[in-house]
């Protein structure tokens, strides 16, 4: 198993920009990276038909705020001037804070994802915090928890998701090359760092398993991961946890490449998380599939987790990660009676 990298090549990797891929879905099997999986939702499971196939590049420039503005988009920005204060940005801050909480407060018809007016209404001012404080680092992990949220969870057309997506790892960028200037607080650090390597997982959906791999993208989020996870394993109630414990789980073993899969450390982190928040109804549905793909033969006990998952009552402040969590573990037990206990 090959150990960490050293820091010189971990920057090296991170100032490395993959070649722009067409998105498709479908390039990825059902059970694979899945941001919604990973973080609150702990889904893995394909949601919704496969977007359309056109070219969807990821910019290497910066994501300007104008260029996201426009007629009836629910995540235009207008009126973004400021000073270039920490305090100027609280007034941001909260609004933005305030919105997050409430974005769940319209749901589509089969109540599995929100409206996008709503965590656009976080969006907005995230992203005015970062214009008026660019060295903060709360405003900057916030809006790619944010843009996260919009992508998965909210009913988006294709076209604005790919937008958020672009937008969510330019922000990642800019932030980890901040951190070398400005480390900030272990807390935000960690939430910068775990934030990040979700942003990049994102091209997981565009690509497939084995172009991450390829392209050495596995590597940085896996670094990343492990980064959140030493400072502060807390972060979004084990999300880094979660995270690697799907990389291990999932991604394609590649020789000289990435030679660091290892399948039982996936279960292992699966079962860390379960450990450590027994009762987010994400961590038995992430052991129970975990142990489905790595050790099949403790199907039974996959089961139990399952059940669990499937009968949780959805938490209030994650309506739509948890309604998603519960469809998933249904999901997953009825496919298991329809194989009689074959592997995923």
């Amino acid at each position: 198993m090959r150990g960490l990298d050293s820091e010189p090549q971990r920057r090296a990797r991170d100032s490395a920009s993959p070649e722009p891929a067409r998105f498709d879905r479908r390039a990825a099997p059902r059970h694979a990276l899945r941001l919604g999986f990973l973080l609150a939702a702990a889904n893995v499971a394909w949601a919704g038909a496969p977007p359309n196939e056109a070219d969807l590049e990821v910019s290497p420039s910066v994501v300007d705020v104008a260029d996201l503005e426009g007629a009836g988009s629910p995540f235009g920005a207008a009126g973004l001037e400021g000073t270039a204060s920490l305090e100027a940005a609280v007034a941001p801050l909260d609004a933005a804070d305030a919105a997050w909480s409430a974005r769940a407060t319209e749901l589509d018809a089969n109540g599995l994802r929100a409206k996008p007016e709503g965590i656009a209404e976080a969006i907005v001012p995230y992203r005015r915090a970062i214009q008026e404080a660019p060295d903060g680092l709360e405003a900057r992990w916030k809006l790619m928890r944010a843009l996260h949220y919009s992508i998965d969870f909210a009913s988006l057309e294709d076209e604005a998701r790919e937008t958020n997506a672009e937008e969510a790892i330019e922000v990642a960028r800019e932030s980890l090359e901040l951190l070398k200037r400005k480390p900030g607080s272990d807390a935000d650090r960690a939430r910068v760092y775990f934030w990040s390597s979700i942003a990049w997982a994102l091209r997981a959906d565009r690509v497939g398993l084995l172009a991450i791999v390829r392209e050495g993208v596995a590597d940085r989020i896996r670094d990343q991961a492990e980064r959140s996870l030493a400072l502060d394993p807390s972060v979004d109630q084990g999300g880094a946890l979660r995270l690697l414990a799907r990389l291990h789980s999932t991604l394609p073993k590649v020789p000289f490449i990435s030679g660091w899969v290892d399948r039982e450390r996936g279960l292992a982190y699966a079962e860390r998380a379960m450990e450590f928040e027994p009762f987010h109804p994400g961590n038995p549905l992430l052991q129970a599939l975990t142990i489905l793909e790595v050790a099949p033969e403790r199907e039974a006990e996959a089961r139990v987790a399952l059940a669990i998952a499937a009968a949780s009552t959805p938490r209030e402040a994650f309506l739509i990660e948890d309604r998603r969590i519960r469809r998933d573990a249904r999901e997953r037990l009825a496919e298991l009676d329809r194989e009689g206990g074959t592997k995923p």
